[in-house]
């Protein structure tokens, strides 16, 4: 079982849906951010990552499809 909480594993769990949506013509923007916890005067804070994404309700957006090329030629 994979820590998702250290930075290997976030960052293989971005890998993972990125590469999920990509198999399924999605294009999704999949980042991960360290977080500091807990800091207080003179103690160490928890550090911990975390993935982000730019999907909505765990769905990406709308990919826009191509516009329609009007011939002009007579």
């Amino acid at each position: 079982m994979t820590d998702h909480l250290s930075e290997t594993g976030a960052r293989e769990l971005a890998a993972r849906i990125r590469e999920f949506w990509r198999q399924r013509g999605y294009r999704v923007n999949v980042w991960t951010e360290r977080v500091e916890f807990g800091a207080k005067a003179g103690q160490k804070p928890f550090v911990f990552h975390v993935v982000r994404s730019d999907l909505v309700a765990g769905l990406p957006l709308p990919t826009p499809k191509p516009a329609a090329i009007e011939s002009t030629a007579p």
